[in-house]
């Protein structure tokens, strides 16, 4: 039988947390989802401790992944919200039913965008429309003991729950500028799945992480199929934007997103 679930336990010492693997038997199939990349977390241990930040590909089982982008490659506008914020309001509009609201918000979020305030505008999907087993799915592998004990090793941090979860989708004109995260509890850390296939960067919709001054760029995260980018929310203090999708590409720029503590 073959030995690739891990259990992680936590234990204390002069405050700090240490972690210790033990190898146990693999329960089911979908237990690969997480251990691919196991030999290489000391490695995203070290990265996300120096730089508050880790990007890694293939984490998540590829026939999943493949699976959620086929479902929402072709879920229409009625199941989407369009989230935007400005300087007057922050609100999830009804993507079918309120045009004209859009259009005025969105025009006054640009505004806000020429003269370098925080503002975004992009698609979600928060509160489904209706029953959805896919979305369930989504959810309840994010959510997963396997995949929290895995955020708690790279983070060298004990979490325990998903507080937030959602589904994003940026079209062209979407964007979200310069801001930083913060977290609900102390030991807050976020994480972006995408789910976006075959990617442009000439389209734009990158993820630029800034220095803490917001003066250079230290990173850039383009969106891949499977890429998952972890974050700090409550230590380090990871400035980014979500650069502005210039194109009317078919292909969807989608993502899953998610916050625990």
């Amino acid at each position: 039988m073959n030995k690739l679930h891990v259990r992680i336990t936590y234990f204390t010492s002069n405050t700090h947390i240490k972690i210790k693997a033990e190898t146990c038997t693999r329960k089911n199939k979908t237990d690969d989802m997480l251990y691919k990349n196991l030999q290489d977390l000391d490695k995203y241990e070290h990265e996300f401790n120096a730089q508050g930040y880790v990007v890694i590909d293939d984490l998540l089982d590829k026939i999943l992944i493949e699976k959620w982008n086929n479902y929402l490659q072709e879920k229409e506008d009625r199941y989407w919200t369009q989230l935007i914020k400005n300087s007057e309001l922050e609100k999830d509009f009804n993507l079918v039913d309120e045009e004209k609201d859009i259009l005025t918000s969105y025009n006054n979020a640009l505004r806000d965008y020429s003269e370098g305030r925080f503002c975004f505008s992009f698609k979600r999907i928060n509160k489904p429309l209706e029953n959805s087993a896919v979305i369930d799915e989504m959810r309840s592998r994010l959510s997963s003991l396997d995949l929290i004990n895995i955020l708690s090793r790279i983070g060298h941090r004990k979490i325990s729950t998903m507080s937030v979860f959602y589904i994003n989708r940026f079209d062209r004109g979407d964007f979200i500028t310069t801001h930083s995260d913060r977290g609900a509890g102390r030991n807050s850390m976020g994480i972006v799945v995408s789910l976006t296939k075959e990617w442009n960067p000439n389209y734009g919709g990158l993820t630029l992480m800034l220095d803490r001054e917001r003066r250079d760029i230290n990173g850039v995260v383009m969106p891949k199929l499977g890429r998952v980018l972890i974050f700090d929310i409550i230590e380090k203090h990871n400035p980014h934007f979500v650069s502005m999708v210039t194109s009317n590409s078919t292909i969807r720029r989608l993502a899953l997103v998610a916050r625990y503590y």
